[in-house]
């Protein structure tokens, strides 16, 4: 047993002796252990104590109901005779539960006339101390503490045979519930409690008192008292191992760390880590696991936030202190002390209501519980406990937050936590099926993530949840037996769908292989989606032929969610899907009801991705089912059967544009006549997607239809989004015919100019943008030799519109990326021809590339970055940072990155034409070698180098070819991302090539050298860690973890390649290219071949 006052610890070692005999045989085991808690103790009697005020009133009016040890008060001697007589009384049995108030009783009787109910209450006082009595060399050490006072509630005066008598009456309160006991081990140490009263003098009274010792138990005999459940709870409580001073003290610490004010908060911050964590951070790491049970939910959490980040903080111990030298404070601090700590946040987590406080305590939580482990401690079970009581628990709100915590704990609990912790997944998934339809969500939501991270715990449950989830998403809609039409009440939106769609594609993405050995499960989510393609409302007044579909809101809300699901169940499950969709399609694209359909068509086109390689192989029979439905009487059939051929352009690659362009393309000028907006504005957008994979010659035969097509769109639409398909389509058309688009190239570039000349309303500057694009796309198809006439004039156009939109700071951020975008293809057209636009070109192109990305960087000691509004924090060169996220996000263009691109594009364009940009471009494309925020931009200053070093030949110097290679050098060395490391390596390579012929200084060549050897051995490292964790765990199931090397080693192999061009450059003979091929020869890849 341990236990610790403010200035000495002590800890009690017990051994635990086992002898064993059976048949002759006797085994004899001795272990030593400690225990950091005390069992839960009752009183011996049954008979209840009062334990209220209230109560305490009621029992002693009734004083039959209570037996008194009465005492008599011991007076202080002194001069003159005293004739008072003064008792003091508490109930029997003399054990009391901590926490429960506990009454006592005052009786005097005296003559003095003197005495009065104020004297009686100033000269009154009695406590409950705790007394630890420790066996130090021989010494008996006494240590006291006062843990409860008396509350008088009562004084009553009579008279009785004419002598006055006083009782008082009241309760011992403050002690805390739970949290002392009385207990001892002979010779060594005792913990013992007693009421004392003292009554010093008034008037003609002499001073009194009086000791009693009691037995502090931790549970109050009742009853219904469970003795067995007592005793599985600790029974040590936080408080008495923390002073009240230190309490007090940090208190007001750390109120001031969460103030506003920061002068305040660095004085704080300074007493924290000066003062209090340098010479006692025992005490303050236990303080903040106090402190977690604050009144304010923002200090709880604060608190068990700060308590994870200094806990394993490493520190530089001062001398004499038990913390190793730069080590964390954890290492440091008596396991009474951990044990301490880890028990009451264990207590926060079951009883912690606020939502982010919990997680935050749950964070906390974990994160001990792991390194307790680590440190061959053994938490993570009493965690485990504590999560199953409360996935038992009678409410659905502690249902939902132990679901919650339990998914936070697997979440984020090392290998061997999440092995023991997998009992709790079947107690997890009990709480959904009884729940009432409003709550379903919230608890499907909170499986999601666990789902994500740690699919293969669902393993043993997947049978189960494919047979209740599906109940919980699929609807069979009614349908007007006229009309056929789905009603709009059948499809109102409900959120526990789209959670329990959402869970089963967690784990079907993450877990593919397991979900693919349960027989049931693909065919039973591929049936869920299909039955959700179909519920569509039936557009009965025309309201979808009038929207414009480029608002968002557009799209119907169920059957966009199953179509994204039934895409992401195909590009995890691959072939397989084939067989179970194509078995119900062809029956849907002949159901009379239009929702199948479409709902067919929207199957076909959502497996095509992760079906591609094998939907080749039969990809005729699937275009014969798509075709006809090009003539289907229904507009939105119409609109599907473009959309289906435009994804599959995109999806197969090239294939459809070079086998089936004889169907399609007629299949798909049908639909650009169409008379509906809807269905043609979606013709043109296939047809762009065709265009990206066809040659000149698979367009030419149908040339002339589609641009009449679309001239009279344009000639007859007065609908914005039809007038930008419109132009989309034909730059796209345009750029695939190339040179067979010359006989339309007068009439289309005219058009475009008149509309860049007239289009000047701000309703009208999206159409300008597109146009520019159009026109620019249309002059690189038809050639320098076309286009050169209309150069200056189309220039001057784009130059006076620039100067237009500079009054207008909206439009000039708007239009601006479109003209830089406009000015790269014109340059790719012109050549070295384009040189005398650079001076008003370059200023903005080279502002824009240099364009300082939003930022925030954040202190080592603030735990709480900023994750509102539009950032993400990262740890990026040991900087904590938060990154606007919109140049983090794979979809969202990022200007910088484009900026980059044109440079690289009017750059190569030019070549010796763009030697006066040289160096301007090196100063931001240098630095861009390192820029971490975006990848495009990282990439194209590795493409921009050895460009410039072409361009730059006759003014570039031998300083600057050293600042070129040295920081090539540098992004080398610091580089982990694999994929760019290569890229890095060509740049180097393509940058030696391109040198004058004097080549690389030898200075040079010996540093590249260099870093190679680093990077070798790095690489070599790498592999054989791999390798050594595929042995260690030869007897597990590692496939994924293979895979996943695989695919490292994959990106790994392309470095290498640059590095062996790059030592072969350099000496033909080079020693380190057997180097080269010894590291390739780690990989897992090649050692399991």
């Amino acid at each position: 047993m341990s236990t610790s006052t403010p200035s000495i610890e002590l800890e009690v070692r017990y051994s635990i002796v086992i002898d064993m005999y059976r048949q002759g045989f006797h085994r004899h085991e001795c272990t030593s252990t400690t225990f950091y808690y005390l069992p839960r103790s009752t009183p011996t009697s049954l008979r209840r104590l009062a334990a209220a005020f209230e109560e305490v009133e009621h029992k002693m009016d009734e004083a039959d109901g209570v037996e008194w040890r009465m005492m008599d008060a011991t007076p202080q001697p002194r001069a003159g005779d005293d004739s008072s007589i003064m008792q003091f009384g508490l109930p029997l049995p003399l054990s009391y539960a901590a926490g429960v108030n506990i009454p006592f009783r005052l009786t005097i009787i005296s003559l003095d006339t003197g005495l009065s109910e104020p004297l009686i209450r100033s000269a009154f006082d009695v406590r409950l101390v705790r007394s630890t009595f420790l066996t130090i060399a021989k010494q008996r050490v006494r240590i006291e503490r006062v843990i409860a006072t008396g509350a008088v509630w009562k004084i009553e005066k009579t008279i009785g045979d004419g002598t006055p008598l006083w009782e008082i009456t009241g309760c011992l309160v403050g002690a805390k519930l739970g949290g002392e006991t009385s207990w001892g081990l002979s010779g060594f140490m005792e913990v013992r409690y007693s009421v004392r009263m003292t009554f010093t003098s008034v008037g003609s009274l002499p001073k009194y008192s009086c000791e009693e010792y009691v037995q502090m138990v931790t549970d109050e005999a009742t009853d219904e008292f469970d003795l067995d459940e007592a005793r599985e709870r600790p029974a040590l409580d936080m408080e008495a191992h923390v002073a009240p001073d230190v309490l007090s003290k940090l208190s007001q610490v750390l109120s001031n760390l969460v103030l506003g004010d920061n002068e305040l908060r660095r004085n704080a911050e300074k007493a924290l880590y000066d003062e209090w964590l340098a010479k006692d951070p025992g005490n303050v790491l236990m303080a903040l696991a106090w402190f977690s049970k604050a009144d304010v939910p923002q200090m709880r959490g604060f608190c068990a936030v700060l308590l994870r980040r200094l806990a394993f903080r490493t520190i530089n111990a001062p001398s004499g202190s038990r913390i190793p030298n730069n080590s964390a404070i954890y290492d440091g601090l008596p396991v009474t002390t951990i044990k301490i700590i880890e028990a009451f946040l264990l207590d926060c987590i079951a009883n912690e209501t606020e939502t982010s406080t919990r997680n935050k305590v749950i964070d906390t939580a974990t994160v001990f519980a792991e390194e307790s482990f680590n440190r061959h401690h053994q938490p993570v079970n009493a965690i485990i406990g504590v999560l199953e009581r409360g996935l038992a628990g009678e409410t659905i709100p502690i249902q939902l937050n132990a679901l919650k915590a339990s998914s936070a704990f697997l979440t984020t609990t090392d290998k061997d936590g999440k092995e023991r912790g997998a009992s709790l997944i079947a107690p997890m998934l009990n709480t959904l099926p009884p729940l009432p339809k409003d709550s379903q969500e919230a608890f499907l939501q909170a499986l999601i993530p666990l789902a994500s991270t740690d699919p293969q715990l669902f393993r043993p449950h997947l049978t189960s949840l494919i047979s209740f989830l599906p109940t919980l998403i699929t609807h069979a809609p009614s349908h007007d037996s006229s009309s056929l039409a789905v009603h709009a009440a059948d499809l109102d939106e409900d959120p526990t769908r789209y959670a329990a769609l959402e869970l089963l594609i967690s784990i079907t993405e993450n877990d593919s292989k397991a979900v693919q050995s349960c027989s049931e499960w693909v065919p039973t989510l591929v049936q869920c989606c299909l039955q959700g393609l179909a519920e569509i409302h039936d557009d009965v007044d025309g309201d979808w032929l009038d929207r414009d579909p480029t608002v968002e809101g557009d799209e119907d809300g169920y059957p966009t969610a199953f179509e994204q699901a039934l895409d992401r169940v195909a590009v995890s499950v691959g072939a397989s899907i084939l067989p179970i969709t194509f078995q119900v399609v062809p029956a849907m694209l002949n159901s009379p009801i239009w929702q199948q359909r479409h709902a067919g068509l929207m199957a076909i086109c959502s497996v095509a991705e992760g079906t591609a390689e094998f939907m080749e192989k039969d990809l005729g029979s699937v275009i014969n089912l798509i075709v006809p439905l090009f003539n289907d009487p229904h507009p939105r059939v119409r609109t599907g059967a473009c959309h289906c051929v435009g994804v599959l352009c995109s999806d197969l690659g090239e294939v459809l544009q070079q086998d089936h362009s004889g169907i399609i393309m007629p299949a798909l000028i049908l639909a650009l006549n169409a008379p509906e907006a809807r269905v043609h504005t979606h013709a043109g957008a296939a047809l762009v997607n065709f265009c990206h994979g066809a040659s000149e010659e698979a367009i030419k035969p149908y040339l002339q239809d589609i641009v009449r097509a679309i001239l009279e769109i344009l000639n007859a639409s007065h609908k914005s989004y039809e007038q930008h398909q419109a132009f989309t389509t034909l730059a796209m058309v345009a750029d695939a015919a190339r040179t067979s688009f010359l006989p339309f190239y007068p009439s289309i570039f005219g058009m475009a100019k008149d509309v860049l000349r007239k289009a000047a309303s701000k309703s009208q500057r999206p159409l300008r943008c597109r146009v520019m694009e159009c026109a620019a796309l249309v002059a690189c198809a038809v050639g320098k030799k076309t286009f050169k006439a209309d150069a200056a004039e189309f220039m001057n156009l784009l130059f006076e519109i620039e100067e237009s939109a500079r009054s207008d700071p909206d439009e000039e951020n708007e239009i601006l990326t479109y003209l830089l975008s406009t000015y790269a293809k014109v340059a790719s057209t012109l050549g070295a021809s384009f040189a005398p636009y650079l001076p008003r070109v370059m200023p903005q192109l080279l502002s824009a590339a240099a364009t300082k990305q939003e930022m925030k960087e954040y202190s080592d000691d603030e735990e709480d970055m900023d994750e509102k509004g539009d950032y993400i924090n990262l740890v990026v060169d040991g900087r904590r940072v938060g990154i606007k996220t919109a140049i983090l996000e794979e979809k969202a263009p990022c200007p910088q990155a484009e900026a980059f691109e044109h440079l690289v594009v009017i750059s190569s364009s030019l070549k010796d034409a763009y030697a006066d940009w040289v160096k301007p471009t090196l100063e931001i494309s240098l630095p861009g070698l390192k820029f971490f925020w975006h990848e495009g931009v990282r990439e194209s200053s590795a493409m921009l180098v050895p460009m410039l070093l072409a361009c730059g030949k006759s003014v570039l110097t031998a300083t600057d070819l050293q600042t070129i290679f040295r920081t090539l050098l540098a992004a080398i060395g610091e580089e982990g991302d694999t994929g760019y490391l290569a890229s890095l390596y060509k740049s180097v390579v393509d940058s030696i090539l391109v040198l004058p012929s004097k080549g690389l200084p030898v200075d040079l060549a010996n540093d590249i050298v260099a870093t190679v050897q680093r990077k070798l051995q790095s690489l070599a490292q790498k592999r054989k860690r791999r390798a050594e964790y595929l042995l260690a765990h030869a007897s597990d199931d590692v496939e994924e973890e293979r895979e996943g090397m695989a695919l490292e080693e994959e990106m790994e192999d392309f470095v290498l390649d640059e590095v062996g061009r790059l030592l072969r450059l350099l000496d033909p003979n080079h020693p380190y290219l057997i180097m080269v091929g010894s590291v390739r020869d780690l990989g897992v890849t090649q050692s399991s071949m």
